[in-house]
């Protein structure tokens, strides 16, 4: 009997190792505009975290999207992974309506995918120097917008 206590306690104190990052598909629309994407975030928490829109590569939302996702929510954010292709200007302009604190930046000779450490045809391929410089700026952005305000 001990020991069947012994091990539900032991099974009881690893739960949380059973936690994990969760990728959930999601869908939604707006007017005649039909959306689609991944929640992204650590199932481990139930705080409140803020939430990053992330629109990836052209190759639009595949596993090393959701991978990179998985990497940014951490235990910090939930991440929106959203295919947008052709919406980006409608986006702008709706975040800019909305008053939203948000960025955009291009990297010179930067292509897509310049942050995709697989990434290697024509139009397509990893820049370390544009890669490296674009998550400094993304996590001083982060920083700076989620800071603990006294």
């Amino acid at each position: 009997m001990r020991r069947l206590l012994l091990a539900f306690g032991l099974l009881f104190a690893a739960a949380p190792a059973f936690a994990a990052m969760q990728a959930k598909p999601v869908e939604w629309s707006v007017g005649k505009d039909r959306f689609s994407g991944y929640v992204v975030y650590d199932d481990a928490s139930v705080a409140k975290r803020p939430g990053l829109l992330m629109v990836p590569d052209w190759y639009g939302v595949t596993p090393t999207a959701l991978d990179k996702a998985r990497q940014q929510a951490g235990d910090d954010y939930v991440v929106l992974v959203v295919d947008m292709k052709a919406a980006i200007v409608p986006f702008e302009d709706e975040m800019d309506r909305a008053g939203a604190d948000w960025q955009f930046v291009n990297f010179s000779g930067a292509m897509h995918c310049f942050a995709l450490e697989t990434a290697n045809k024509p139009g397509c391929k990893y820049d370390p120097r544009a890669a490296r410089r674009a998550y400094a700026m993304m996590h001083g952005f982060f920083a700076g917008r989620f800071a603990l305000r006294e």
